[in-house]
């Protein structure tokens, strides 16, 4: 994809998104650019999966549920438990349909990042964290010090997150989905933690 196609992607976002969620879309874009760039990945599908990331987060709960089935996806009572994951469900649809993407690799991180799972790719490895760090957000657990481990070690900041946001979820007591339980315990089987002293790093 040539940088008028990202452009025009970037337009169309931004008659279709809020304001703020389009200005979120443009820091999770350049910081999954910036990741890629440290980890070694396709510095253009990083931005693209990046831009393209919440490109169903306007749509309301009943509605993505309709357009999933329209899509004939099967939600399933996890995720119809946890409504905040649909918009992650349907994007790879709606970039296919609506913005032309049919690179694999992206859609599955459009898929994956808001959850998770378990054998997560290079590529939604780094969408999945450039969501949570990217310059805009102003709220989220230890988000510092998950900043300061982004460039450092991928797998302890994704370790981190899903630790955070597991414990963040059951202090609300709101559903957790069962996709983000399964990648943080895969984690742990591979061995992966955040007991690494990045402060001196830093």
């Amino acid at each position: 994809m040539n940088i008028e196609e990202l452009l025009a992607i970037r337009a169309k976002l931004k008659e279709n998104l809020k304001p703020e969620r389009y200005e979120h879309t443009l820091g999770v874009a350049f910081t999954s650019a910036a990741l890629a760039m440290r980890y070694g990945a396709d510095i253009r599908k990083a931005e693209l999966a990046g831009l393209l990331h919440d490109c169903a987060k306007n749509y309301k709960t009943e509605e993505l549920i309709s357009m999933c089935k329209a899509a004939g996806i099967e939600l399933t009572e996890n995720e119809l438990q946890a409504p905040q994951v649909l918009h992650a469900v349907y994007a790879p649809v709606l970039a296919r349909a609506a913005y032309g993407i049919e690179d694999e690799e992206v859609l599955s991180a459009l898929r994956w990042h808001t959850t998770g799972h378990a054998n997560m790719t290079l590529l939604e490895k780094i969408v999945y964290i450039a969501d949570y760090i990217e310059p805009r957000r102003e709220k989220a657990d230890n988000l510092a010090q998950v900043r300061g481990m982004a460039f450092l070690d991928i797998d302890a900041t994704l370790y981190r997150i899903t630790a955070d946001t597991i414990e963040f979820l059951k202090k609300r007591g709101v559903w957790i989905d069962r996709f983000t339980v399964e990648c943080f315990e895969w984690l742990e089987k591979e061995g992966i933690n955040d007991k690494r002293d990045f402060k001196s790093n830093l």
